[in-house]
């Protein structure tokens, strides 16, 4: 479709309403407030005949002839920006109508786990050969149980601490502190 003062505005702003209820719909099924629920329009353009498109960022609300007139003005600056040059005496067509929606949810609570630097000697699970270099040395590390650790331990390399989902390698010269929030901070060890 050509996009241009006398564009079928009508069949656009029920596309977009069609568009913006379903995904409003679907977020108040699965519990979102409608206080909470957000929308983005964007239209992908390109010139009439050209195969590069770009994508511009449209307000919300009814399409008229004005709001048409800034949404070509945005499409020509944002192809210049991406293309190096823009056309604006030449027809733009509308490639795709994209609407976003989104619902907020409230910022996670960060974990909090217990202090405990002792904790390392209940985490202690053993020693496994690993190699830190090209000396083709293999070294007899320690190896520690992440789910038995509590914040403020502190490990220093060489050592390996298991956790479910992946293990952290403490190189020689370095360490580990286990913060509060769950996160390791490796730094360079020093007396």
């Amino acid at each position: 479709m050509r996009l241009h003062r006398e564009a079928d505005l009508a069949e656009l702003n029920r596309l977009f309403a069609d568009m913006e209820q379903r995904g409003r719909q679907l977020l108040l099924d699965d519990g979102f407030d409608a206080a909470d629920i957000r929308v983005h329009r964007s239209v992908e353009m390109r010139y009439m005949g050209q195969i590069h498109e770009c994508t511009v960022d449209i307000a919300g609300g009814e399409l008229t002839a004005t709001s048409v007139d800034a949404i070509l003005a945005a499409f020509h600056a944002r192809h210049e920006a991406l293309f190096t040059y823009s056309e604006p005496h030449n027809p733009v067509e509308l490639v795709n109508l994209e609407c976003t929606i989104t619902g907020l949810v409230d910022k996670p609570a960060l974990p909090s786990l217990a202090q405990d630097a002792d904790s390392i000697r209940e985490a202690h699970d053993g020693f496994r050969p690993m190699l830190f270099d090209d000396s083709g040395r293999w070294v007899e590390t320690p190896v520690y149980r992440g789910d038995k650790l509590l914040a403020g331990s502190r490990i220093v390399g060489p050592a390996a601490i298991e956790e479910p989902t992946t293990t952290v390698v403490i190189r020689p010269g370095w360490q580990a502190e286990l913060h509060a929030s769950g996160s390791y901070r490796l730094t360079r060890w020093t007396e």
